[in-house]
């Protein structure tokens, strides 16, 4: 197709149909033009989405070096970004009272991280304001993001609470409930008995069991509506449930047993 002097200083060109053409590196588009003319130009421009289609081949063309200015830039692949590396979550655990869950409080507490900016390390130390909302649950996850230790070229990883409720003298929670165990003799499971509960927010709750015609068996449980712990981000409590425990008496006369065999 091109004669044998084609390659010049500079470009290169040949001769075609008795014309003498000179390709340049400057617009290598611009001799497929004079080939093909503007409609089968359009044609190559429409098939394969790039204007300068051929100079791609010749010398990478000013969209393909935009692109791979893109993809170093960005440091994906045709654009996409790549996710930046973030540092390990740091995990402390976080004990509260009962009273603190059921109340809520903020308090205060000092964490320590390391700082590296290359050679040098430090330890760095931040008061955090911890929030406690009433209602919240042992085992609940409190996540203060990029409190974690801070290397150069890492962001920062997050520092995450995790809930431990302490355990409580008279109260046992479960969930949005309070267990409160009473011990009582086998004399008050028969003929009754009075109960007075201190809750956790001082209030005395004077309750009678077993009154008239009824007993109070063994683990039997009595709720009492709106007394338990308060739900998280509502204005409604569980419930308290008193459960009985019965104490049974070492020995007994055989003259009580007698009188009891009468009487049941």
């Amino acid at each position: 197709m091109f004669d044998s002097d084609i390659f010049k200083t500079g470009g290169f060109g040949g001769n075609w149909g008795g014309k003498t053409y000179t390709f340049t590196s400057s617009n290598t588009n611009t001799p497929f033009k004079s080939f093909f003319k503007d409609g089968m130009h359009s044609g190559f421009s429409s098939n394969f989405g790039n204007d300068d289609f051929f100079g791609s081949f010749f010398n990478g063309g000013k969209k393909a070096e935009r692109k791979r200015k893109w993809k170093d830039k960005e440091g994906g692949v045709w654009g996409m970004r790549k996710e930046s590396k973030k540092g390990k979550t740091i995990t402390h655990n976080f004990f509260c009272t009962l009273e603190e869950l059921y109340f809520g409080k903020t308090k205060k507490i000092k964490i320590s991280r390391k700082v590296s900016s290359g050679s040098k390390q430090t330890q760095e130390v931040e008061t955090l304001n911890i929030e406690i909302k009433p209602g919240l649950k042992d085992g609940t996850k409190l996540t203060y993001p990029k409190k974690g230790n801070r290397i150069k070229g890492i962001e920062a990883g997050d520092v995450v609470l995790i809930i431990k409720e302490k355990e409580h003298e008279r109260f046992k929670r479960v969930k949005n409930d309070l267990i409160f165990n009473h011990k009582i003799t086998l004399k008050e499971a028969l003929t009754g008995c009075f109960v007075e509960i201190t809750t956790l927010d001082q209030r005395k709750l004077k309750l009678q069991f077993g009154d008239k015609d009824n007993i109070i068996s063994p683990g039997q449980q009595f709720s009492i509506p709106n007394e338990g712990m308060p739900i998280y981000n509502t204005q409604d409590k569980g419930s308290l449930y008193i459960e009985f425990n019965i104490e049974f008496p070492e020995s007994i006369t055989q003259e009580k047993k007698e009188k009891l065999k009468k009487i049941l």
